[in-house]
């Protein structure tokens, strides 16, 4: 299996951010933080506004009351992890970094034909390494923003923070190199899936907090996110494409723009500050909460390819009739 064309044009992308990183390291300190707010919200949240189609698909459910049911699931498990963030933030803490990990290695291996406790391990693995490296080699970022979160400081010491992520890096290669040797992915793959790996570290280790999650979270998991729904919908229904897509994602798209746009207006003085960036990924716990949930049923169920969504596409504009003229 070997890279596509959209992660070749994203290694690039990445390998000249980790020698800018390096090379002008105070331009970006200082916009880095900026780019990756900018980069999620453009590029990051539409991945996720899909999830009424992926609803419909998953749960077979194309009665006329469908989206008011898709709604109060939604909304109902936001509810619940919202009242956790409440109650108990530590516990709301642990469940987000576990469904997230699950959730972004589930993303990178889903593809995987192999046992499902084999493929659960390999994702919590990878997820967990795309979550500890940021978090921890940039603890200094994330320790205060955990005690807005909880209101519990959390000393770590310098070996944890560091070490943690290089152990994960070892499970991970130790698992891909046992996947090769049982003939379960190529030589290419493993390869590949190392390179990937070690470009991840070099990116996680010379960037912020912010700016290295963001680049992972857009270009390397919501862009294969994206390629994913619309591959799967497509065994669905073939006239489906990206243009279908875009137009399904901009109603959602644009509701989120909107409320994060209001408030940077109402409170533009507290833009990311530690208190307003704890406050957006509480905010964004709650959001993937029901996603990874639906995602997860939508990955590991086979398409049923006698059942055809019907597509939303952009209204089309009549053509103009051409008057043909005879030559004299």
């Amino acid at each position: 299996m070997s890279l596509s064309n959209h992660k070749i044009w994203v290694s690039c992308l990445t390998i000249a951010l980790v020698l800018l990183a390096f090379l002008m390291p105070t331009m970006i300190g200082t916009y880095g933080g900026y780019l990756a707010m900018t980069l999620i919200l453009l590029l990051g949240v539409p991945h996720g506004a899909t999830d009424h189609i992926l609803f419909r698909h998953v749960k077979k459910d194309y009665d006329k009351g469908w989206l008011s049911r898709f709604f109060v699931r939604y909304f109902l498990l936001m509810g619940l992890l919202a009242l956790t963030w409440w109650i108990l933030p530590s516990l709301a803490l642990l469940v987000f970094l576990a469904i997230s990990a699950y959730h972004f290695g589930q993303s990178q291996w889903h593809h995987l034909k192999t046992s499902k406790s084999v493929k659960n391990a390999l994702y919590i693995s990878w997820g967990a390494f795309v979550l500890a490296a940021p978090l921890l080699w940039n603890y200094t970022e994330t320790a205060p923003i955990v005690e807005h979160l909880i209101g519990v400081e959390i000393l770590l010491s310098i070996d944890y923070q560091f070490f943690i992520p290089l152990f994960l890096i070892v499970v991970i290669v130790l698992q891909t190199l046992l996947l090769y040797t049982k003939n379960i992915i190529s030589r290419r793959r493993l390869i590949e899936e190392w390179s990937i790996l070690l470009l991840f570290s070099c990116l996680f280790y010379s960037t912020s907090l912010l700016l290295g999650f963001a680049v992972y979270f857009v270009f390397w998991h919501s862009l294969d996110s994206v390629n994913d729904q619309i591959n799967q919908l497509r065994k669905i229904n073939p006239d489906y494409t990206l243009k279908n897509y875009l137009w399904q994602v901009a109603p959602f798209t644009l509701i989120a723009f909107g409320s994060i746009g209001l408030f940077a207006w109402y409170s533009p003085a507290a833009l990311m500050t530690d208190v307003w960036v704890s406050q957006f990924f509480i905010l964004i716990s709650i959001v993937t909460l029901p996603h990874s949930l639906l995602m997860d049923s939508f990955l590991e169920t086979k398409p049923d390819n006698h059942i055809k969504l019907k597509i939303k596409s952009p209204p089309k504009r009549d053509k103009i009739p051409v008057r043909r003229v005879q030559a004299i």
